[in-house]
Formats: structure tokens, C-alpha cells, sequence
């Protein structure tokens, strides 16, 4: 879960910072500070959008995956050693 935390925080950083990029771009190369959608900015802001989009549902596919292979398998061993080891603790209590 930590890994998880920090890769959304890390994502909110990048973010942050292309939008302030964008911002700065926007402030130093229009005159009115007004964007309209056939401006460079906004092809290259909805570039952006889509890219980082598809990599936050992709990144967010290989986490499930992750997360259903490697910790979870290792509870469903777990579970099973607990439930061997009761049947164990079943037989070996019926011959005292």
C-alpha cells in the first residue's frame, strides 16, 4: 500500500509541475493570458492529458496485477498452511 501512496503522490508532483510549466509558457507567450482551443498551448496541454491518462491506467493495471500475484498469493499460502495445520492440531488432539 506505501508503494502505491507514493506512486500516486509522485504522479500528483509531475503534474504539478507541468501545469506550472504551462502556466509560465502561457504567462510569457500571450498577451491577454487567454487561451483558445486552436492555440499550441492547448493541442500540447490535451497531448499531455492523454499521455499522462493512459499512463496512470496502465500503471494502475500493473499495480492490480502486482498486487494479485505477489502479496496476495503469499496470504493464500498463509491461509492454506493455517488450515493444514489445524487439521493437523485436529488429529493429533483426537489420539491423546
Amino acid at each position: 500500500m506505501d508503494k502505491y501512496a507514493i506512486f500516486c503522490i509522485f504522479i500528483l508532483i509531475i503534474l504539478c509541475i507541468w501545469h506550472s510549466t504551462l502556466g509560465a509558457l502561457i504567462f510569457l507567450f500571450t498577451p491577454d493570458f487567454r487561451i483558445t482551443s486552436d492555440m499550441w498551448f492547448a493541442y500540447i496541454d490535451r497531448l499531455i492529458f492523454q499521455i499522462a491518462l493512459s499512463l496512470f491506467s496502465l500503471l494502475h493495471i500493473c499495480f492490480i496485477i502486482w498486487l494479485y500475484r505477489i502479496p496476495l498469493r503469499h496470504r493464500r499460502q498463509m491461509s492454506k498452511k493455517d488450515f493444514q495445520y489445524r487439521q493437523l492440531l485436529k488429529k493429533t488432539s483426537s489420539f491423546a
